[in-house]
């Protein structure tokens, strides 16, 4: 059957109407708040400069700056030099913060970044890499006397009347947090200490030091799928966060995905700062950002998105981004680098000088909400998308692809039209019980090119 565009804008409706079920909309990344601990050491910076430019959807609540990693060892004074490279980049923040907010007036102060963020206390060894001994010990890191101002801060994160989740990115060790979290239990019910685990989502690059066997059983994870041992002494009862998020090894990629002296052409103050360290912790926070654009969902992880797809571990809670599936991480880097580049523009041009964010419409609903549509086997599903558009009136391209790693359907889905505004496809008649995951892409034709989605999820029945 052949339809023409208002046949199938016709037919869209009626899928969205009376074909869905109940439907779970993803969020905005706003419904999470974001922790940021930290080494500091040298693709950290990067990824601090790259976080900041996109404060104005993320809601950072604490940025902890810990000593760790082989410079602890290697550079003199290195706690105080890491502090000051932190405190040296809020500062050039504030320098580029007004221009900033002619994009958007979201963006937080530099004030503010200057009392969230806090020093912790204490250097462990990695539990990866060259200074992996195996000879660190749990108890030489978290108890009493082992407070300090990341830790003692982080007390008032966690007793926050907030109710959304707590997003931790763990870019460096877990020390002051394993700290904060040996502490707060020290003061409050177990109740009250389940209530707040409850609320925790981790996204971890690599387990960095022994601290994390507070949190998971590092034993029960060796050997890695990579061949890499882990070890725990830790005996007690363990505080199991409700997502633990383990990136491995695919956070390497990171490393050389910008281009340094790109960044400096298109940037100012903040962007100056940044080198050719990499960003290897930069993956712990992509998804926030892919969420707002409607490509992930924090709460559904094999969804996958620019910072990953994840598969559950079968420890409670764990999921891992597959070693050999590092194209879930890489696929979206083109995407992830235009738009830092575009965010870099930001700091020194107006509004009408620099690019924005198409919108992404799917049958005229232009919320970053994904789709969720039923559909019997052999029929035609309608895509239109319908209601996109360009804040800056720039033209837009249009691609409909099928994400098969994030579905569960293993046949063949051939769209028709793929590349144009109205699109289908016709249900594969075994399809039955099955889930199919559509992704429109939107990009404009400004400089750099912007890219914004919509995921549309077909269930047959």
């Amino acid at each position: 059957m052949t339809l023409d565009g208002k046949s199938r804008l016709m037919v869209a409706a009626c899928l969205i109407h009376v074909f869905c079920g109940p439907i779970a909309f993803s969020k905005s990344a706003a419904h999470y708040r974001y922790v940021v601990c930290t080494d500091m050491t040298h693709d950290d910076d990067n990824s601090l400069i790259r976080l900041l430019h996109y404060a104005n959807e993320i809601d950072i609540e604490a940025i902890i700056v810990t000593d760790q990693g082989p410079e602890s060892v290697k550079i003199p004074d290195w706690p105080n030099k890491m502090w000051t490279r932190a405190q040296g980049i809020i500062t050039a923040y504030g320098k580029v913060v007004d221009h900033l907010r002619r994009h958007d007036p979201r963006y937080p102060t530099a004030d503010y970044f200057r009392r969230i963020t806090k020093q912790g206390k204490g250097f462990a060894q990695r539990m990866t890499g060259s200074m992996d001994t195996g000879d660190q010990r749990f108890w030489d890191y978290v108890g009493e006397k082992r407070d300090s101002d990341g830790s003692d801060y982080l007390q008032q994160v966690f007793d926050k009347k907030d109710e959304r989740p707590i997003y931790v990115g763990f870019w460096g060790g877990s020390i002051t947090f394993a700290q904060a979290m040996w502490r707060y239990q020290q003061k409050h019910s177990e109740e009250e200490v389940q209530a707040l685990l409850d609320k925790l989502i981790f996204h971890c690059i690599s387990f960095q030091d022994v601290t994390f066997d507070y949190f998971i059983d590092l034993d029960a994870m060796t050997p890695t799928p990579a061949g890499r041992r882990f070890y725990g002494d830790y005996e007690g009862k363990r505080r199991i966060p409700s997502v633990l998020l383990a990136d491995l090894d695919h956070f390497w990629k990171y490393m050389g995905a910008i281009e340094d002296k790109v960044v400096h052409e298109q940037a100012g103050p903040l962007g100056d700062l940044y080198d050719s360290g990499g960003e290897g912790d930069t993956p712990a926070f992509l998804n926030l950002i892919s969420m707002n654009l409607g490509l992930s969902d924090i709460a559904r992880p094999e969804f996958g998105g620019w910072g990953d797809l994840f598969t559950k571990h079968h420890l409670p809670h764990v999921w891992l981004a597959e070693i050999e599936r590092v194209n879930e991480l890489t696929r979206w880097l083109p995407q992830a680098t235009s738009s830092f580049y575009a965010r870099c523009r930001w700091e020194e041009t107006d509004f009408a000088g620099a690019n924005h964010d198409p919108v992404a419409g799917f049958a005229n609903d232009t919320s970053n909400d994904f789709v969720y549509l039923n559909a019997a086997p052999r029929q035609t599903v309608a895509l239109s998308a319908e209601g996109s558009s360009d804040p800056d009136g720039d033209n837009l391209t249009y691609t409909w692809w099928r994400y098969q790693e994030a579905d569960t359907y293993n046949g063949t889905v051939f769209i028709r039209n793929a590349n144009r505004r109205e699109a289908s496809f016709v249900f594969p008649e075994d399809g039955e019980g099955k889930t199919i995951h559509l992704i429109l892409e939107v990009q404009d034709e400004g400089f750099p090119r912007l890219t914004r989605y919509r995921r549309i999820i077909v269930s047959g029945h």
